[in-house]
């Protein structure tokens, strides 16, 4: 990955660290990007700043507080509410930049391409969104989660709300398979995939809190995506395990421009070395090429 600028910023006194990567002449917009469930910006996303950076264009990259090297308490919880609090930061922070193009592009994968959906239907001022496997609607998870499982997370949660109020935590993990007990994601296939992504230099831990899955599990992006007023593209895999085609395709449906591409694969094969990767970049660019290139 090519050098990139330190910086950091305030979303409601938790300072929040961030990576600044420049292109070599005067972006044509800046594109704004954050990490999916309970991840680092630095996990997997390389290939996609670096071809980015090369298009012309300049990228925040950020880490959500509690994760990584930003401030907040406890460490690595997943609170969605909070999460969309740190991205409408990021987006006014990156307005204050003197070197960076206005012109705001929204890039997110998984969880936090639910966030770029909830945040442009939030805020104005964005010129376009990026959603790769975007999370779209808890509420669909949930009924198709098994029932035992379920259950086990939710006492897991329970206990860990218990513990928390003499100040301890307990934890799960973020991403486990069928011999790893309670975890935020067990989808089959999922913790390789997850963990060849993680850079082992990071401060990160695959723990949770247990109680990051009771915010976490009733949060519908779907609900606001009417509100988007700005294009969208949103790239899918027929064969996600994790994202329900038609929380997508319903979600697409809500907004007045939306540009929809089903891959062939499964959730983790636009990251990092996976099979679409290169090719959902690919797309992502015309996109952006073709929206951007006859205003600016």
């Amino acid at each position: 990955m090519s050098s990139y600028s330190e910086l950091t910023f305030n979303s409601q006194g938790v300072q929040c660290e961030a990576a600044l990567f420049m292109p070599q002449g005067n972006p044509s917009a800046t594109v704004i990007c954050a990490p999916g469930f309970g991840a680092l910006w630095q996990f997997g996303n390389s290939t996609a700043i670096t071809a980015f950076q090369k298009a012309g264009y300049a990228i925040f990259a950020f880490n959500y507080r509690g994760f990584g090297d930003s401030e907040g308490q406890p460490r690595q919880f997943i609170n969605p509410t909070e999460q969309l609090k740190d991205w409408l930061a990021a987006i006014n922070y990156v307005k204050t930049l003197g070197a960076v193009s206005k012109n705001i592009v929204l890039w997110g994968s998984s969880l936090s391409g639910g966030h770029v959906l909830s945040a442009a239907a939030t805020v104005d001022g964005v010129n376009a969104v990026l959603a790769q496997v975007p999370h779209c609607s808890s509420r669909s998870a949930m009924q198709g989660a098994n029932k035992v499982k379920l259950f086990a997370t939710v006492m897991h949660a329970l206990v860990d709300k218990l513990a928390s109020v003499v100040g301890l935590r307990h934890r799960i993990a973020i991403v486990g398979d069928e011999h790893d007990g309670a975890c935020g994601l067990s989808y089959p296939g999922w913790k390789k995939a997850y963990l060849s992504i993680v850079d082992d230099t990071a401060n990160w831990q695959n723990a949770i809190p247990a109680s990051s899955l009771l915010t976490a599990g009733n949060y519908n992006p779907i609900d606001t995506a009417e509100k988007i007023n700005c294009p969208v593209f949103i790239a899918y895999g027929d064969k996600d395990r994790g994202i329900l085609m038609s929380d997508v395709e319903a979600t697409a449906a809500k907004i007045t421009q939306c540009e929809l591409w089903k891959f062939q694969g499964d959730h983790f094969d636009c990251y990092d070395n996976g099979k679409v990767n290169r090719q959902c970049i690919d797309k992502q660019l015309v996109f952006l090429s073709n929206l951007l290139s006859p205003k600016f």
